[in-house]
């Protein structure tokens, strides 16, 4: 992938994935939902984004025709999927090596003026560990 976007890339990468087939509208609701307001890309770099994709192979498209309308469905490809694991397992080494560090800085801070940040990064972190979690149970349980 690209560099540059490469993070809006593995999202969409992710999320086109995950619903197995869909839409550049769909993508961008997704995108506005994920990004809870503080992070709203515009629908035209989604569009040129997608484009990019599937020039380099990481997306397929297919054009369904409804009456005037043209709507363009994204499926990943196995490259999209490689590029979406390598870009994970990366992003995911890098949130661990810098664990131990947050967990103490965040142990300072709290002792600060700053509760209502620290409370906010803490429900992010515990929502995103339950549901690692589960996760992880249901796939050893059922796998």
């Amino acid at each position: 992938m690209k560099k540059g976007r490469g993070f809006l890339k593995n999202i969409i990468t992710g999320i086109v994935i995950s619903r197995g087939e869909t839409h550049g509208y769909e993508i961008y609701r997704e995108l506005l939902r994920i990004g809870r307001g503080k992070w709203k890309p515009s629908i035209g770099t989604i569009y040129r984004v997608l484009g990019e994709m599937v020039e380099e192979g990481c997306l397929d498209k297919r054009i369904v025709v409804r009456g005037r309308r043209k709507i363009i469905y994204y499926r990943a490809t196995e490259k999209g999927i490689e590029e979406f694991l390598k870009a994970t397992n990366e992003f995911v080494n890098k949130i661990l090596l810098l664990e131990d560090l947050i967990v103490k800085a965040l142990d300072k801070i709290s002792n600060t003026s700053r509760e209502e940040e620290i409370t906010s990064i803490l429900e992010a972190l515990s929502e995103q560990y339950y549901l690692l979690k589960k996760f992880l149970e249901e796939k050893s349980l059922g796998g």
